[in-house]
């Protein structure tokens, strides 16, 4: 959406993490109406976060939040045309909410667009990692290959794209799968929250002697 598009109805989720806070500068530049889906977090209700988010991004535009509940989505707004969905638990050790957060947010999403008329396409934003541990030859047509996951997040994720996939016939949909992400050439950096930007730092730094993954993983870092 790099043109300018005012007839343009989209809902983000994830706006407050490091990729959601990039895709949403682009929005706004495309002119196209914005609304974020959010919880309540660190005591702030979904209209705080958004002023909190807006007032640590220089975020020009108002955002419109739209508020879940007991892990229930609201209604999306009859206009919406597009869902770009980029949000999930990476909280490896919460196996009981992830599959929910990660998942289950995936399915309703796609759900409820069969109410939504003027609807034209569903972004899914996955990650390379649900490779697992395979080692047949991984395509981006790839999926299900035999591969085993390291952990819930990988799980949910390739379990997420099972269900993008089952809805593909009735809502137009895509997947991006990314890799981590560290920073940009321009030296803008993730938020020192990152644990992968974090624990590349250290080791740079000479500050940590191990990188770790497993025994066999290349790192190849990209300018």
């Amino acid at each position: 959406m790099t043109e300018k598009q005012p007839d343009t109805c989209c809902i983000l989720t994830g706006v407050t993490g490091w990729l959601g806070r990039h895709i949403v500068q682009e929005l706004e530049k495309s002119g196209c109406e914005i609304y974020v889906l959010l919880r309540q977090k660190n005591g702030l209700d979904v209209h705080g976060r958004c002023k909190e988010f807006e007032q640590e991004t220089g975020f020009k535009s108002r955002l419109k939040p739209l508020e879940i509940i007991d892990n229930q989505i609201p209604e999306l707004p009859a206009e919406t045309t597009h869902i770009i969905h980029c949000a999930a638990m990476v909280d490896f050790s919460d196996d009981k909410n992830i599959f929910q957060a990660n998942v289950g947010l995936t399915w309703d999403l796609l759900v409820a667009t069969s109410q939504l008329s003027k609807f034209e396409r569903f972004l899914y934003i996955s990650t390379f990692s649900i490779r697992g541990n395979g080692r047949k030859p991984f395509t981006e047509n790839s999926l299900d290959v035999g591969q085993d996951f390291i952990s819930a997040y990988n799980l949910t994720k390739f379990l997420a794209e099972t269900v993008v996939k089952k809805f593909h016939k009735d809502v137009n949909s895509s997947i991006i799968r990314l890799g981590s992400i560290l920073g940009r050439s321009d030296g803008y950096f993730p938020m020192p929250s990152d644990w992968f930007y974090r624990t590349i730092k250290l080791w740079l730094e000479g500050k940590s002697s191990a990188f770790p993954l497993g025994m066999n993983q290349e790192i190849h870092p990209l300018p």
